[in-house]
C-alpha cells in the first residue's frame, strides 16, 4: 500500500517541478530583460516576485548570458566568515555561506562605485536569524560590518541586492563625520522633540524611510543607485545633498568596469 502511494506521489513531484520551472521561465520573459545585458543578473534580481516565483532569482545566473567578468578581488576579500568583531548579539548564530549566496552578492558589489572602497568597512558575514524575526540584515552600530541573516535570500519580499545596499547605506551615514550627518539632517529638515523621537516633513522614498534619519538615508542612498529618476522626483532635497555629496558619478557601473586579476 505504501508503495502504490509514493508510485501515485512521485508523477505529482515532477508535475510540480516542471510547474515551478515554467513559472521562472514565464517570470524572466515577461520581465522584458534582454539575456545579453550586462546588467541582466542585478535586474534579474531585484524583479518583484510572488509566492510562486520567489525561489526563481536564485537562477537568474541560468537566464542570463552577460559579459563574464572577474571578481573585484576587494569585494570578494569583504564576504568574510565567523562573526564580527564586538558583534553584540551573542545569542545570533552564524551560518556557511553557500557559493550561489556569494556569487548574488558580487553581482551588485562588483557595481558599486569606486568610492565606496574609501569607507573603514570590514566586511559582510553570514548569519542564520536575526533577534528581530523580521529582519533580512543589519549593520554593525559601529559602521564597521554588515550581516546578512536567511531572510535576505530567497524571499519573496525582499530582493538581496536591495537589502545589501540599504545595510551598505547605513555604513556609509555611520561612517561620516558628525558634521556630515548634521548636514544631511539640516538639509532633510529632520528634528528630535518630545513627541517624536525623531520626524521631518515632506515625502518619504518608503515607509521605512520614516522611522528615522539614519533609515531615510540607507534607503535614499538605495534609490540613488538603483532607481535615480524616482528619487529626483519624490524626494529632491535628498536627490540633491547626494549629488552634491558623491556627484553624479557615483552610481552603479553598467559594465565591467572593475578590478580585473
Amino acid at each position: 500500500m505504501i508503495r502504490r502511494f509514493w508510485l501515485l506521489f512521485i508523477p505529482f513531484i515532477f508535475c510540480f517541478q516542471a510547474a515551478a520551472a515554467d513559472d521562472c521561465a514565464n517570470w524572466f520573459k515577461n520581465s522584458g530583460i534582454s539575456k545579453a545585458a550586462k546588467d541582466c543578473v542585478l535586474k534579474c534580481d531585484i524583479l518583484i516576485t510572488d509566492m510562486s516565483t520567489f525561489m526563481c532569482a536564485a537562477r537568474c545566473d541560468e537566464f542570463c548570458n552577460p559579459q563574464k567578468c572577474k571578481d573585484d578581488s576587494y569585494w570578494s576579500g569583504k564576504i568574510r566568515p565567523g562573526r564580527p568583531t564586538n558583534w553584540r548579539i551573542t545569542s545570533e548564530s552564524t551560518a556557511d555561506w553557500t557559493s550561489g549566496e556569494k556569487s548574488k552578492l558580487l553581482a551588485v558589489l562588483n557595481r558599486f562605485p569606486d568610492q565606496s572602497k574609501s569607507v573603514p568597512f570590514d566586511g559582510i558575514y553570514r548569519m542564520k536569524k536575526s533577534v528581530t524575526p523580521t529582519n533580512p540584515a543589519t549593520a554593525g552600530s559601529d559602521g564597521k560590518a554588515i550581516v546578512l541573516y536567511d531572510r535576505a535570500f530567497n524571499n519573496p519580499f525582499f530582493s538581496t541586492s536591495r537589502v545589501l545596499t540599504h545595510e551598505f547605506g547605513h555604513v556609509l551615514f555611520l561612517n561620516f563625520s558628525e558634521a556630515e550627518r548634521r548636514s544631511y539632517r539640516d538639509k532633510m529638515k529632520w528634528k528630535t522633540n518630545l513627541i517624536n523621537p525623531e520626524s521631518r516633513p515632506g515625502k518619504f522614498i518608503s515607509p521605512r524611510a520614516a522611522d528615522s534619519a539614519d533609515e531615510d538615508f540607507a534607503e535614499n542612498i538605495n534609490f540613488f543607485l538603483f532607481e535615480p529618476d524616482v528619487l529626483r522626483a519624490k524626494v529632491p532635497d535628498a536627490y540633491d545633498w547626494l549629488t552634491k555629496k558623491f556627484s553624479k558619478a557615483f552610481k552603479l557601473k553598467e559594465d565591467c568596469q572593475h578590478e580585473n586579476h
